[in-house]
């Protein structure tokens, strides 16, 4: 607040009042819009989305909000473009070359660095308002000072842009209200996060109520159709997309949270908080830092220590200013996956875990789906030139080692899920010896059976993993562990592939050792169930 209230006097007092036609350093002296229909171009291409005007004082505060909203989007209000006015740009450069405070100078330079980066490599989702903009804006009336010059701007795209939406994102009071009575709907970075948060919410709702399956079609609201746009539209699908990687950074913040905490705990007692690299509360990006920093001390002891590559590899993906795409979102959401499960077989960690890796599998079929219409139209562009395919070429493999992997993530996420609702029905914690039930409780005969059964389809998968992984196996082998998978409910999906593919997959010897590791953590699992089934049956 000192900060925006330093900008703000020095406004009023005009000591940061600029010559529009004047270059005053790196931003302005760039071409922003080298060709004259660069900016109605972009505008057409975005009929449907959302435009963020940035103040200085946002760009010096929250940069890396600035950031995150430009490469990951904002949850269910999809990508924004964002738009610095002309004058923005201006004091941007003047405020670099310590105009104003050493505090002011030293949060002006990264702004300026990456604002010129982002123009100069042409990174989508990022544009400027041109001098000439700037110009014909300024001849309106009442342009008194900087403040009335971010408005001007906002008119003027509100009005170059009408199909869309507008919002001015500033810290300044004043200015918010100046916007509000002139028709522009304006934020605090706080109040622009609430309305995400709000969004967000609903689409947590959402994707629990329908986890697997697509909306259905039926009667829908038209202005809120013309907001999504047609369902095969590149804003539509960017919007899901961004909402994908909303629930997956809210999963994977609110399970890493969980283990963080716990295993501190174990490894330093009442120390932990004084030892933690980040303090709580954390954000992805503080949870991923400490994962790392604490990886050899804490976390490479209880799982692969070759998962720090998992765990570095989200940290590039999800806390990076790169743009994120359906490729890299589908990676960030196997790499989650996996660094779960492998910490799922140390702890329960409360259902936080498991519950994150539902919510993951479920991230998978969505991104498969809004991956299918692509997939779709590439197989007929394949269709119409097999006459150009010669017949002694062989087809490309229907299946994959990641297909066969996928569907043993998918039963080890579908029975933590099962468990730990067992483990929470019966009030039970792995590790006791008894239930915390009251003796004049009853026991719920619904999850007794559910467990028995668990318990059961465990031990028999167990014994058939065995089988494959024995010296002598052989594809029959495969087909039993197969048969039994599709036999019983203890996969969330069903095995596209037979059971050569799986036998060639278990021959690998990457996968052959992964699967190893997995059928101990199933093994582990399978001990705390018999361990449960055993005290409850002697409990009076």
């Amino acid at each position: 607040m000192q900060l925006v209230e330093e900008l703000h006097l020095a406004r009023s007092e005009r000591r940061l009042e600029v010559n529009l036609v004047e270059n005053c350093g790196e931003l302005t002296c760039m071409d922003i819009d080298p060709q004259e229909e660069a900016p109605s171009t972009m505008l057409n291409q975005h009929k449907q989305a959302l435009l963020i005007v940035l103040d200085t004082n946002v760009l010096l505060s929250h940069l890396e909000f600035v950031k995150k909203i430009r490469s990951h989007g904002l949850s269910g209000l999809g990508f924004p473009t964002l738009l610095i006015p002309w004058v923005v740009l201006q004091e941007l450069d003047y405020l670099k070359s310590g105009k104003l405070s050493s505090k002011v100078e030293y949060k002006a330079k990264p702004a300026v660095h990456y604002i010129y980066s982002c123009l100069k490599n042409q990174e989508p989702r990022l544009i400027g308002q041109s001098m000439q903009q700037a110009s014909q804006a300024a001849c309106g009336p009442g342009v008194v000072n900087n403040d009335d010059r971010v408005l001007e701007c906002c008119l003027q795209y509100q009005a170059l842009y009408p199909e869309g939406a507008l919002v001015l994102c500033t810290n300044d009071k004043n200015l918010c209200s100046k916007a509000l009575l002139s028709g522009v709907k304006a934020l605090s970075k706080a109040d622009l996060v609430k309305e995400v948060e709000g969004t967000r919410s609903t689409i947590l709702n959402y994707f629990h109520a329908h986890p697997a399956v697509p909306p259905t079609a039926g009667p829908v609201d038209k202005d809120e159709a013309e907001r999504e746009g047609p369902p095969g539209s590149s804003a539509a699908e960017e919007r899901q997309l961004s909402e994908c990687v909303s629930l997956l950074e809210s999963c994977l913040q609110g399970a890493l949270s969980e283990v963080l905490e716990e295993e501190m705990k174990a490894a330093y007692g009442d120390l932990w908080t004084e030892i933690v690299y980040v303090k709580p509360p954390w954000s992805l990006d503080g949870l991923l830092k400490c994962f790392k920093k604490h990886w050899i001390a804490v976390f490479g002891s209880i799982i692969k220590r070759s998962l720090l590559s998992s765990v570095e590899m989200l940290s590039d993906c999800l806390c990076s200013d790169r743009s994120i795409e359906h490729r890299s979102v589908h990676s960030a959401v196997t790499l989650a996956a996996e660094l779960l499960s492998a910490l799922a077989g140390r702890s329960q960690y409360n259902g936080h875990v498991a519950h994150a890796l539902s919510t993951l599998h479920m991230l998978q079929q969505r991104l498969q789906s809004l991956k299918a219409p692509v997939e779709d139209d590439d197989s007929k562009n394949e269709d119409s030139l097999m006459t150009e395919i010669e017949e002694d070429v062989a087809p490309p493999p229907l299946t994959s080692h990641q297909e066969v992997w996928a569907l043993f993530e998918s039963i080890w996420n579908n029975v933590c899920q099962i468990s730990s609702a067992l483990f929470s029905a019966l009030h039970y914690t792995p590790g006791t010896t008894e239930p915390s039930l009251r003796s004049t409780s009853p026991l719920p005969q619904d999850a007794l059976s559910c467990l028995q059964r668990l318990s059961t389809a465990l031990k028999q998968l167990l014994e058939a993993l065995q089988r494959l992984l024995s010296a002598d196996s052989s594809v029959q082998d495969a087909q039993s562990l197969l048969s039994f998978i599709q036999s019983s409910e203890i996969a969330a999906m069903e095995p596209r592939f037979t059971a050569r593919d799986l036998f060639d997959c278990v021959s690998q010897q990457e996968y052959r050792e992964k699967l190893c590791v997995g059928g101990a953590q199933l093994s582990e699992l399978y001990a705390n169930l018999d361990h449960c089934a055993a005290t409850l049956s002697s409990w009076p």
